[in-house]
């Protein structure tokens, strides 16, 4: 049993990580997207709308697949409680 939640917990703490990481994404994306929509800007010319939209198609996968964890743990977490 301790095993098993250790192995959790390394899951979750690889999960925080993974979050970050997808956090840093958003904002990528977020301050690229602020950055081409500012008529006044002319530096959005520089960057490519298909990087752009891969990177947003990578960063959605990232979020789904970390949301997904993070509710497994929760599941996990819940059946620890009740033992």
């Amino acid at each position: 049993m301790l095993t098993k939640l250790l192995d959790r917990v390394h899951g979750f703490i690889k999960l925080v990580d993974s979050s970050i990481v997808t956090a840093r994404v958003g904002h990528h994306i977020a301050t690229t997207a602020i950055m081409m929509c500012d008529p006044e800007n002319k530096e959005w010319e520089i960057v490519l709308v298909d990087s752009i939209r891969e990177l947003s198609s990578k960063g959605s996968e990232m979020a789904r697949e970390i949301a997904t964890g993070f509710a497994d743990i929760d599941q996990v977490l819940y059946k620890v409680n009740l033992n």
